[in-house]
């Protein structure tokens, strides 16, 4: 008889063996194909409940600060995200941009000459970036990078990561004007373990 869940689930594996693994009376190995594991993609993997919509009305764009707000929340400081976002709307500059976190006392790091180094220091160190697209018209939050591939979490779209080619990424952020990325320096989540 059964008495709980663990019987249930050796009495499902025993039968498992039997079925698949033939009724020898010799110990015999089952090989189950599974696929290999991938290290998952993108490392700054930001929980639903922490993304940001754009919120500015009639046209004019938060979407810089809106991608602040989810890098804010992702390394660790929900409430000064959530600061941030009852106290700043309406498109920024680098320079403005600056200026705000210096006043708010936020560390941060960036770079406006394009560096790729920047990028995947913020990857490696799993801080993401904030970082502009569309002829500097638009900021969004790189999530992800690989040697093949680019991850974005955009603000205007943010229960979605899209998946770029790192090449088709790197030449929109390299054609768009300011060539601008831009992250708090707080310390994120730890790694999620691989099973």
């Amino acid at each position: 008889m059964i008495t709980d869940d663990y019987d249930y689930f050796l009495a499902c594996i025993a039968a498992f063996m039997l079925l698949f693994c033939g009724q020898s009376t010799q110990a015999d190995l089952c090989f189950v194909p599974t696929k290999p594991f991938q290290d998952l993609q993108p490392v700054v993997d930001i929980p639903d409940g922490y993304r940001q919509q754009n919120w500015a009305p009639y046209g004019e764009g938060s979407c810089v600060h809106a991608s602040m707000v989810m890098i804010l929340r992702w390394q660790g400081h929900p409430e000064l995200a959530d600061w941030w976002r009852k106290s700043f709307n309406g498109g920024e500059y680098p320079d403005t941009m600056n200026q705000k976190l210096n006043e708010a006392g936020i560390s941060f790091a960036e770079t406006r000459s394009g560096d790729v180094k920047f990028l995947e220091w913020a990857i490696r160190t799993r801080r993401g970036a904030c970082v502009t697209i569309m002829g500097g018209a638009h900021m969004v939050c790189l999530v992800g990078l690989d040697d093949q591939n680019a991850w974005i979490l955009d603000n205007n779209d943010p229960h979605n990561i899209s998946r770029w080619t790192r090449q088709d990424f790197l030449n929109e952020w390299h054609n768009s004007g300011h060539q601008w990325a831009v992250t708090p320096v707080f310390d994120p989540p730890p790694r999620k373990p691989k099973l």
